[in-house]
């Protein structure tokens, strides 16, 4: 066995995969998406091919870089366009960027309000659309690498910063940073004291295990701000890193950050006020503070977030001009179809985050799920090979609980390697498991989105691979805002399908929101001593 081998057997070994499937739901993916942007009016910095030319920019049969990427699939188209479509081969535009232009882009779901602090924060919606308004700390390198998952963190309102031993960071914030000029705050300079507000507030909220280590925090000055660890905290830079710990001003109170959002961002909301609806209009604020290559940011004077009903909306208004990008589960008619009619379109095929992984999620509160033998049965009767093949077209990878990077991967893991954890499908095995546990007519309501393409195919396979087993499966479908509410405010009745998970580079952090009986993040209920230990 090879070193990764023996890092899921001896991982495992004493939680056993058993155990390990009371939380983790019963099958995981990492699955990829394609994002569309369109290009061709006179304004184009790019070479615009005539209809049926391929778009300008180098011929691309492998990845550079990358020439020990697994293989996950048998399905060869997959592994052909998520290489071809790569971010490293994209045209190059002949022209620096300009400043100036609207921006109109579809998204999934508009996020339920601005509030870092409040509930539903983990919603991908929310810090989304934070690192619109404000900024945080720290933020993880930009600059492009062969793997995109393993960034850096770097100054953003601080400076820089200093370790000045095992348990204290100090951070000197750039001078002369302002808050948009919004009541109540109107334009005033960012001080030390707004992070100490900040940081302290987040300490009662979904991401509260992220300062579970500060000891305190000091502001010796307006610039400074020195953290003081109970025990050392290597994760840390990362964490703050993320739009999640965005910072705030202290005149904001809860109903300010819900519905007046002031921060220190490239852009502020339109009117200063929102209004939950299908759109969300950002424009430039004036007063930001960072300047990229000799051009003050950001580029664009405004920026339009569109959630329509219907994703044929939104796809059949980008091939008309209507919108300049969206974003879409993976699939390759989409693909083959927009590049028919829009030729220019730039594609890019992307893997989803680590954090990002399709899975089910199972109420262990539920007295249907209470014996594990029934858990372990659902899990042998799926086939998580078959999932990525047929219901993801390939353009999928076994997902995993952590960030693979935390393990020292460049990539994730195969199935072979994670067979200790989640197992080969075995009908007969799960068969036997039901009737040793008395179970002879296993039902339950899967939820997921209405408007979920991907789940959809997903669900209509595990549908049969689970009567293959004599269990049941039927769809709960439901409109993301629904299915946002019922996942962070603990009502999945049953089981639940959803990308959703709580993000975070450190593998610790990470498993104990999830899956400690105490974890902010802990949506399945899940209550085990031997994890928690």
């Amino acid at each position: 066995m090879n070193g990764t081998s023996n890092y899921w057997t001896s991982k495992l070994e004493r939680v056993g995969r058993r155990r390990f499937l009371a939380g983790a739901g019963t099958v995981a993916l990492g699955a990829a998406s394609v994002a569309l942007v369109g290009c061709g009016d006179d304004d184009d910095d790019m070479d615009t091919p005539t209809s049926g030319e391929t778009p300008s920019g180098p011929t691309p049969t492998a990845v550079e870089g990358i020439t020990d990427y697994p293989t996950y699939t048998s399905v060869v188209k997959a592994a052909e366009y998520i290489q071809k479509y790569n971010w490293r081969n994209l045209p190059e535009p002949k022209l620096p960027p300009r400043r100036g232009g609207d921006y109109q882009q579809t998204v999934g779901l508009i996020p339920p309000h601005f509030d870092p602090i409040g509930p539903l924060v983990n919603s991908y919606a929310i810090p989304t659309n934070l690192r619109q308004i404000y900024n945080q700390l720290t933020r993880l390198e930009m600059e492009w690498d062969d793997n995109l998952d393993q960034a850096n963190p770097e100054g953003e309102l601080a400076e820089n910063w200093e370790q000045v031993d095992d348990t204290t960071l100090v951070f000197n914030l750039r001078e002369g940073v302002k808050f948009q000029d919004i009541d109540p705050v109107s334009a005033r300079l960012l001080t030390s004291e707004d992070v100490k507000y900040t940081y302290e507030a987040y300490r009662d909220t979904p991401i509260s295990g992220y300062f579970e280590a500060v000891d305190r925090i000091e502001t010796p000055d307006d610039q400074t701000v020195r953290i003081v660890f109970s025990e050392p905290a290597a994760y840390f830079l990362n964490l703050i890193s993320g739009p999640s710990t965005s910072i705030l001003p202290v005149e904001l109170d809860e109903q300010g950050r819900r519905e007046n959002p002031v921060g220190t961002g490239p852009f502020q909301l339109k009117g200063g006020v929102f209004k939950p609806e299908q759109e969300v209009t950002y424009l430039r604020n004036p007063d930001y503070w960072e300047v990229r290559d000799g051009i003050q940011l950001p580029y664009l004077d405004k920026s339009t977030m569109l959630q329509p009903a219907d994703p044929t909306v939104a796809l059949e208004g980008f091939r008309d001009g209507q919108f300049d990008s969206s974003a879409y589960a993976f699939n390759f008619g989409l693909v083959d179809s927009v590049l028919e009619s829009n030729p220019v379109t730039i594609v890019q095929v992307v893997s989803d985050h680590p954090s990002v992984i399709y899975h089910l999620g199972i109420n262990n509160d539920n007295p249907k799920w209470k014996d594990e033998r029934v858990r372990r049965a659902v899990a042998y009767a799926i086939d998580i090979q078959q999932l990525i093949d047929l219901g993801l077209e390939g353009a999928a990878a076994p997902g995993c609980l952590v960030d693979w990077a935390s393990m020292g991967r460049r990539f994730p893991p195969t199935l072979a390697e994670m067979d200790d954890a989640l197992g080969t499908v075995n009908i007969d095995k799960a068969k036997a498991l039901l009737s040793e546990a008395g179970v002879s007519d296993l039902k339950f309501n899967i939820l997921f989105s209405s408007t979920d393409t991907r789940g959809q195919s997903l669900f209509s396979l595990m549908k049969e691979q689970l009567a293959a087993a004599g269990i049941e499966a039927n769809a709960d479908t439901r409109d993301a805002t629904s299915i946002s509410n019922a996942l962070y405010s603990g009502g999945v009745e049953d089981v639940i399908m959803t990308t959703q998970l709580p993000a975070g580079p450190d593998a610790d952090v990470f498993t104990y929101q999830f899956l400690h009986s105490k974890g902010a993040s802990n949506w399945y209920h899940v209550n085990d001593s031997d994890l928690d230990e």
